[in-house]
């Protein structure tokens, strides 16, 4: 927390980034989220904080929160549906 804009600026550290978005629950991605919007223009100049920018969705949190929320929790209920199947 508080380096979020640092790690999306940077080329591992997108990834890095990436990453834990992939794996955070919704609580956790509107906190990145958040962090991230607050400094959206400097994310948007920079290639790789863009890049980070469009895979979290951010102009959505920002202008359309409650479309972002559905969207963020369609993919955590296709996350677990898939991990239910490949556990069977």
């Amino acid at each position: 927390q508080g380096q979020y804009v640092a790690l999306a600026c940077s080329r591992h550290g997108s990834r890095v980034l990436d990453a834990i978005w992939s794996g955070a629950a919704l609580g956790a991605r509107k906190e990145i989220a958040t962090e991230l919007g607050e400094r959206n223009q400097e994310l948007m100049r920079d290639p790789f904080g863009h890049h980070v920018a469009r895979n979290v969705a951010l102009t959505t949190f920002l202008k359309r929160r409650e479309a972002w929320e559905q969207q963020q929790g369609a993919v955590a209920k296709r996350r677990r549906a898939l991990n239910s199947i490949l556990e069977d």
